[in-house]
């Protein structure tokens, strides 16, 4: 069922002021004597306040209290409508905890009985009697005011809750994403130094003529890169007890092995298609390697989120930036998705931020569900 007070801005000016004239048809009746004008204001003032109740509950809440409360003293029979008005301007203090709920309870049974007795004093059985009634409606007003005021903070604390709670999952989820790339890029990293080690203790044994300065430099750069090769075990050392098992020994991958991803994305059931669009240079292995993370994560993402959809993956570098773009034509993200990204899309992001370039992922404009990495490759042609 729709809950027109959350989706019609008008819903709050519509019923007060449709209280506001059953008050008025209930307080003018055809041959009824006259009315004083001050008990007739106080009727109007009491529901019409309402009207503003959506945009100040508090002011809105307390002048209907109060109207009602004169009314009720200056009027013999009191209307239904300003009863109900009355009664409302109590839960709209209550619910949002203008007041204690204990004291407004006992303000409100306070100013019923003085409005009583101010309006029939010389009554003394109805000065005793008739506030009984509305007393309990105005005491049930504030309970429910108070119960939905406790539901909504429940409510508020809980999405705190969860919202600091994915806060810290997709934390720990780019920590270990970081430490993973640091592992992978220490095999990187290490193969480049290993190699700056040999071509240097070589070459003071191949070239001849050497000068003994040169000579002395090549050492001190064989002895500087065999030092950097043991700190980084060090610290991949660190990195594997406390954050993830250790990686395995393969090669790292090349956006070459992206043909064999592929096929075994279409060999787990789904559709996969590939187009590249390559000048043909060199590319950094840091590079590589993260492009070819960025599509087997999506990939991933696509089998799990649209099994049986048909993925697009391209790959273009015609400019400074090396582009991917993996498409699918699956349902899409829901809005739950698209509000908490999974960690797969936090990891991916990480990749692309360690290069200096971006990613964005959501929904297609035609279906589906689009990821789009950005991977700076102008001047990083090495490493």
């Amino acid at each position: 069922m729709t809950d027109l007070r959350r989706y019609s801005p008008a819903y709050g000016p519509v019923t007060g002021a449709l209280l506001g004239f059953a008050a008025v048809v209930e307080f003018v009746r055809p041959g009824e004597p006259s009315f004083e004008l001050e008990a007739f204001g106080c009727v109007v003032v009491s529901t019409a306040s309402l009207i503003w109740r959506r945009a100040h509950p508090v002011p809105s809440g307390l002048i209907a209290v109060v109207a009602a409360l004169l009314a009720y003293a200056l009027v013999p029979e009191i209307p239904m409508s300003v009863a109900v008005a009355g009664a409302t301007g109590v839960y709209l203090l209550a619910r949002h905890r203008a007041i204690h709920p204990a004291l407004l309870s006992v303000m409100a049974v306070a100013g019923l009985v003085i409005a009583t007795m101010a309006g029939r004093g010389d009554e003394p059985l109805r000065v005793v009697t008739e506030p009984l009634a509305p007393a309990l409606g105005l005491l049930a007003a504030v309970a429910v005011g108070e119960a939905v005021y406790s539901r909504r903070e429940a409510h508020r604390q809980r999405d705190t809750a969860l919202a600091r709670l994915l806060e810290i999952q997709a934390e720990q989820a780019a920590s270990a994403e970081r430490a993973r790339i640091a592992r992978e890029l220490h095999d990187v990293v290490a193969h480049s130094v290993s190699v700056i080690v040999v071509q240097a203790e070589t070459t003071t044994y191949t070239t001849g003529e050497l000068p003994p300065a040169a000579r002395e430099g090549l050492q001190q750069i064989a002895v500087s890169a065999r030092a950097a090769l043991a700190e980084l075990r060090q610290l991949l050392t660190v990195l594997r007890e406390n954050a993830a098992p250790p990686v395995g020994t393969a090669p790292q991958p090349t956006l070459a092995g992206l043909n064999q991803l592929l096929a075994q994305h279409r060999s787990a059931g789904g559709a996969a298609q590939l187009d590249v669009n390559d000048d043909g240079a060199p590319l950094a292995t840091v590079v590589e390697l993260s492009a070819y993370r960025i599509v087997q994560e999506a990939l991933t993402n696509a089998r799990r989120h649209a099994p049986g959809a048909t993925v697009s993956v391209n790959i273009d570098r015609s400019g400074d930036d090396l582009v991917v773009r993996v498409t699918d034509d699956g349902p899409g993200a829901t809005e739950t998705e698209a509000r908490r990204p999974g960690h797969g899309l936090i990891g991916m992001r990480e990749r692309a931020a360690l290069l200096g370039g971006s990613l964005t992922a959501g929904p297609s404009p035609t279906g589906g569900f689009t990821v789009i990495a950005r991977l700076p490759i102008k001047g990083r042609t090495s490493l």
